[in-house]
């Protein structure tokens, strides 16, 4: 991808470092990390089906399922306030920051951006804080 954007012109730039995401982690108390861990490891049978379905989705450009299907995996934590927490921090703030952090490089001119499909959907998803910055979006088709 990083040959593919410089051919074109394009430059690649970071929109969050690897301590604010693994801050989110950290910020959680060992009783917290434990029962997220118990919880996905008693849906890990479940991970691969879920991962195909978003994949098929994303190829779709199907919106709606990809945020359908994040949430289901969100919905499977146990404890409410664990689930608020990473719902908040892991998708919408990240989504918020990473909107915001792009707007300063588009202005540099043309650039690639890759996010993952979960912060792409919805009133907080990338794309429509992106709309909302004035940016016109349209889809692309993968080769």
């Amino acid at each position: 991808i990083k040959q593919t954007a410089s051919a074109k012109g394009a430059r690649l730039f970071g929109l969050e470092t690897m301590q604010e995401q693994l801050g989110i982690f950290q910020k959680m108390d060992e009783a917290q990390q434990l029962l997220l861990l118990k919880d996905t490891l008693s849906h890990l049978d479940e991970v691969s089906e879920m991962n195909r379905q978003l994949l098929a989705a994303y190829r779709a450009g199907d919106l709606a399922t990809i945020a359908a299907e994040g949430m289901r995996g969100m919905k499977e934590i146990s404890d409410a306030d664990l689930r608020t927490y990473l719902e908040r921090e892991l998708i919408t703030a990240r989504n918020h920051r990473m909107a915001q952090n792009m707007a300063p490089e588009f202005a540099q001119g043309p650039a690639l951006v890759a996010v993952g499909a979960l912060h792409l959907p919805g009133p907080d998803g990338v794309l429509h804080l992106l709309e909302q910055q004035g940016y016109y979006l349209f889809a692309i088709s993968p080769r």
